[in-house]
């Protein structure tokens, strides 16, 4: 059996508010299929992806992720309903879409999407902005809290799609990419020392090794998914 099928029943038996929890932690369970790894996995492969409204919400949807942009898993249904009447549907703007070698437009992009959004939130009523309606927002901090998370995700794209570095350079970004994405607290404590020790293990093995070329991030990704896997 896997560990990780009883782990929800096991967290209700010691776990409960109402039944004098007692501290415990769970080991044995498969690295790859956590919460915490999945979603890290999730973020390192987004240079993989067309940056759908799909693509990202996944990620977002963490709630260590929303814990760290200081927004609420009640703030869910908002931004989905943001990313629907704004019209955004895939691509960070026109230029990434130009990188993909497609047609260089922007319309229904991210930033198509967050120009729209920021003009409802400078307006009190439904108003035209570059020539199509625009809702009024009137959450401006959940908005601004949104985009800001959004705005992480890309740099990370960005720098994994077009970047080589070397290994220990690599462990630095990832290892940044972990602590600035991802609320620790003492659900995901394992997951999180388990990034963490990997990526330290990877940063040895390449000093023991003596290699000090830059690769990309697709080396560096499948290194670290072979580490999670022994661990």
């Amino acid at each position: 059996p896997k560990i990780q099928d009883y782990v929800p029943h096991i967290k209700n038996i010691f776990g409960h508010p109402d039944d004098h929890p007692i501290d415990f932690s769970i080991s044995d369970q498969e690295v790859t299929a956590s919460s915490l790894v999945t979603s890290y996995n999730k973020i390192l492969g987004l240079s993989k992806t067309r940056l759908s409204a799909n693509d990202l919400l996944d990620i977002l949807e963490n709630p260590d992720i929303l814990s760290r942009f200081q927004l609420q898993v009640e703030d869910i249904p908002l931004m989905r309903s943001w990313i629907e009447t704004s019209g955004i549907c895939w691509g960070k703007d026109a230029e990434h879409r130009a990188s993909l070698d497609l047609p260089e437009f922007d319309q229904n992009s991210w930033q198509f999407g967050f120009d729209r959004l920021m003009a409802g939130y400078a307006f009190d009523d439904k108003a035209l902005f570059m020539g199509s309606l625009v809702e009024p927002v009137n959450e401006g901090i959940i908005l601004g809290r949104f985009k800001t998370a959004v705005d992480r995700l890309f740099t990370i794209h960005d720098i994994m799609k077009s970047k080589e570095f070397t290994i220990d350079k690599w462990c630095d970004f990832l290892l940044s990419i972990l602590e600035d994405c991802f609320e620790q607290n003492s659900d995901n404590s394992n997951e999180y020392a388990v990034i963490s020790r990997s990526l330290e293990q990877l940063r040895d093995g390449a000093k023991k090794a003596t290699i000090k070329e830059r690769v990309n991030s697709e080396i560096i990704i499948k290194a670290l998914s072979s580490s999670f896997a022994e661990q």
